[in-house]
């Protein structure tokens, strides 16, 4: 049996010794070189430091000059509105008996009302919209009179219906064709018996009691006559068939004239005059079933006449603003644009503070105001449909324009000199920056408009530079 650790030679122990020594030094050496590495990630002269910390190099901000034609432009957000409010309510002669409650709301808001058109139902009767400027004030009866009536007839003539009476005179004419009026829109109409009730049945019929008496006072004198024998009794006889033909006279007159004063008639809550047809409802206050509170209750309001911008200017705005400047009105909702003009810039006015504008026909719309500012009326110069009324739009008045297209940079390229020229920095495509002399004109919107001292120093494209970063 072999014993290696014994018997190898002297020579190859002292080989396997000299290994061990050489992978010792190795490891050490490396140790110390990884050392060294590390500190030297951590060891940095004072210039490497000095370097380290400085700021990295400026770069250059540029901008393209532009050719076009410059606008100063004012915007303000605005609302579409109608130049005349007309405010429908419950009023007049009802029924005797009836609650004022809203039965149905024929119309919406922002529906369009044509004259002779149902807007509202309140208490089962009709609320129509008719041609006029004189506003509904009283019932219209048979035989009244009055500048009313005549609208009313005009009105009743415009939709078709026929009224041969005498202009201003409510007469069988007018009543007939109210009561066509009526059925066409499916209504029965209202008659003065429908709201005076048994007083007014009780009167006419107590007109033609006396009547009918008066007419057998004639018969019975008529008798008395022909039975006289002799002169005195004749005479007598005469004079009674004379006072009885005359109690007979009136007592027909006035049952004439109070059954002319009876039937079909127009209440003063079941109208509504509109000076401008077509127009269109701007709010419902009462829904169906609501209960109104007695005459005077706010049912709807109609507007009507030209639509028109209002919105209010700022403090310093109104410096940029005058009456005919052209105006630009932008629906972002509904993506569509129109054309307008500056109709007028009112005086300063407070929040909530209330403004009052004359509309067509003389009506009056009262507004109030909740931003403080200078009131600004914009009247289109695009026809706008009643699907605008109430809508919220961008109002951009041009302030001043340029006449045609200019050089334009932006306000930070200009630089001016303590000698009081300007003047712009181009860079050139190898990064070098030279000044050019400049004029500057307009301004608007954070931009200059620019004109080289130099023909032809400055053009369309070059880059200006504007900053560093």
């Amino acid at each position: 049996m072999v014993q290696p650790d014994v018997e190898w030679p002297v020579q190859a122990r002292r080989m396997v010794r000299r290994q061990r020594a050489f992978l010792v030094v190795a490891v050490v050496a490396t140790l110390v070189s990884v050392a060294g590495l590390v500190a030297s990630t951590w060891v940095k002269s004072p210039a490497q430091r000095a370097a380290e910390q400085s700021p990295p190099a400026a770069s250059v901000l540029t901008a393209t000059v532009q050719e076009k034609v410059l606008t100063s432009a004012v915007a303000v957000r605005g609302t579409v509105s109608a130049d005349t409010t007309v405010a429908v309510s419950a009023s007049g002669a009802m029924p005797s008996g009836s609650v004022l409650t809203v039965t149905a709301t024929p119309k919406k808001a922002g529906d369009v009302v044509a004259t002779g058109d149902v807007v509202s139902e309140i208490s089962g009767r009709p609320v129509l919209a008719l041609l006029g400027t004189i506003p509904a004030y009283r019932d219209l009866t048979p035989g009244t009179t009055g500048r009313d009536v005549a609208q009313l007839q005009d009105a009743l003539k415009a939709l078709g219906f026929t009224d041969d009476d005498i202009s201003g005179t409510f007469g069988k004419g007018t009543r007939r064709a109210v009561k066509q009026l009526y059925e066409s829109r499916g209504y029965a109409a209202l008659t003065t018996t429908d709201v005076h009730g048994t007083a007014e049945t009780d009167t006419l019929q107590s007109a033609r009691t006396a009547e009918r008496t008066a007419q057998r006072s004639v018969r019975d004198a008529t008798t008395a006559v022909a039975a006289a024998v002799d002169d005195a009794a004749t005479a007598l006889a005469r004079q009674q068939l004379a006072d009885a033909k005359a109690d007979l006279t009136d007592a027909s007159t006035a049952r004439s004239t109070l059954e002319a004063r009876i039937g079909v008639m127009v209440p003063l809550g079941e109208v509504v005059y509109v000076p401008t047809m077509p127009a269109s409802v701007g709010t419902v206050g009462a829904g169906v079933g609501a209960v109104l509170s007695g005459a005077g209750s706010a049912v709807m309001t109609l507007l009507t006449g030209q639509l028109s911008v209002r919105a209010v200017l700022a403090e310093g705005q109104q410096h940029l603003v005058a009456a005919g400047l052209p105006v630009a009105i932008t629906d972002d909702v509904h993506s569509r644009t129109a054309q307008g003009a500056v109709a007028s810039v009112g005086a300063y006015t407070g929040a909530d503070a209330s403004q009052t504008s004359t509309g067509a026909q003389g009506l009056t719309t009262t507004s109030a105001t909740t931003t403080s500012g200078y009131p600004l009326v914009v009247s289109p110069t695009t026809a706008l449909d009643a699907s605008w009324l109430g809508t919220d739009v961008l109002i951009q008045v041009t302030a001043a324009s340029t006449t045609d297209a200019v050089l334009v940079v932006p306000a930070t390229a200009i630089t001016t000199h303590a000698d009081g020229t300007t003047s712009v920095q181009v860079l050139t495509a190898g990064h070098a920056r030279h000044d050019v002399p400049v004029t500057t004109g307009a301004i608007a919107n954070g931009e200059v408009q620019v004109t080289p001292t130099t023909t032809g120093a400055l053009a369309a494209g070059d880059e200006v530079v504007v900053g560093v970063s």
